[in-house]
Formats: C-alpha cells, structure tokens, sequence
C-alpha cells in the first residue's frame, strides 16, 4: 500500500483504521494521571478532542475515551480544594503572620 493508499489519505475516503490498542491504553493512562495531578481541565479538553476525532472512525475507542471524560469528571476540583494555593488566596494573608486590628 503506498501513502497515497492509506485510509482517508489522497482517496476522499474519510476512514481510518481502527487505534492501536497500546497507544489508546497510554493515552488514557496518561490523562488520569494529568487529572489526578491536579489538571483536570487541561485533561478534559484533551479527552474531548480525542474522542472527537475517534467518535466516528473508532467508536470503541471513543467510549473508552468517553468512560476516561467520567472518571475525569468524578475528581476533586483543585481549585476548590482545601490544599489549593492558587490565585484565588487572600493576597493580604500572610501564612504565620498574624495581624491585630
């Protein structure tokens, strides 16, 4: 088969072939550890374009996707966890200063 025989590829064919199994089993892997790191949102947008791209050519690897967005979606929000140090601390708060007023 020559390159311009590959599925989808110079044909006006819009088919591919079904993912490697190995590769959709490291990117699922690697988007719940880029969740459970706290990067849920950067987590989510990538599934989502994932599982667009995969919801008509491989739909099985789009609801494994899509089962990876609801694991996703079950996670803490670290933004609103108690541990959470980001943007939202009261700039005016000091950590072990104490300020009578």
């Amino acid at each position: 088969m020559s390159p311009s025989d590959s599925p989808g590829q110079g044909t006006g064919d819009s088919t591919f072939a079904p993912v490697n199994g190995e590769i959709l089993q490291v990117l699922i892997r690697a988007l719940r550890q880029l969740g459970e790191a706290g990067r849920v949102d950067d987590a989510s947008r990538l599934a989502g374009r994932a599982w667009k791209a995969l919801r008509h050519s491989d739909p099985a690897a789009a609801e494994r996707i899509n089962g990876t967005m609801h694991f996703l979606a079950r996670l803490p929000d670290p933004v609103n966890s108690p541990h959470h140090h980001g943007d939202t601390a009261d700039p005016t708060h000091e950590e072990g200063v104490h300020h009578d007023r």
